[in-house]
């Protein structure tokens, strides 16, 4: 991961519409991925909540593993915009996030002035 060199110390995490997660990649996600994430030099994370009741559970599951690694603070939010504006304390630097996003994905189908689906 090059978040060390890059100082990425915000990350965002659109999971709303992520498949349905297994139990060996639930196992792969704290026993591999929790240990090298904590070793990076992210102290924020916004979580936009799975829709599924079996993903949430898995989170949940996830995220009480992730209490034995040093630990960014760790918000929950419905949609992009929000979490970007918590992310980074400004609305008018998350508005030219959302804007990089869509001019990056024309595809994607992002509307940012509501809700972003993903």
């Amino acid at each position: 991961m090059s978040t060390q060199q890059d100082r990425v110390t915000g990350w965002l995490a659109d999971i709303a519409h992520l498949p349905l997660v297994s139990i060996d990649e639930q196992a792969w996600l704290s026993d591999v991925w929790l240990p090298q994430f904590a070793g990076l030099a992210v102290r924020t994370v916004a979580l936009i909540l799975p829709l599924g009741l079996h993903n949430q559970l898995v989170l949940e599951s996830v995220l009480a593993d992730s209490r034995r690694y040093p630990c960014a603070e760790i918000q929950f939010f419905s949609d992009i915009p929000a979490a970007l504006d918590w992310l980074t304390g400004s609305a008018l630097l998350a508005e030219q996030l959302e804007r990089q996003w869509e001019q990056a994905h024309p595809d994607s189908g992002l509307n940012c002035s509501a809700s972003i689906p993903v």
